[in-house]
């Protein structure tokens, strides 16, 4: 998921209490909530977009644990 809509960079990003959302704030002076699907989701999101990366650095994948289950 790519989070699209700042008109500026990113400064700060946390979790709702439920998981189910992000919330950002970025220096055009604007706070933004991107529903997420829950933490297990997001993993899973993080882990695809770093399937090229792991095709040259199998190892990574070994460190990374949440994503070494998701084989």
């Amino acid at each position: 998921m790519q989070l699209k809509g700042h008109q500026n960079s990113v400064n700060s990003a946390a979790f709702s209490p439920d998981g189910q959302r992000i919330v950002t704030a970025s220096f055009d002076k604007t706070a933004k909530v991107w529903r997420v699907g829950g933490f297990d989701d997001l993993l899973a999101r993080g882990c695809d977009w770093l399937q090229d990366y792991f095709v040259t650095h199998p190892e990574a994948r070994e460190r990374l644990w949440v994503c070494r289950a998701r084989r």
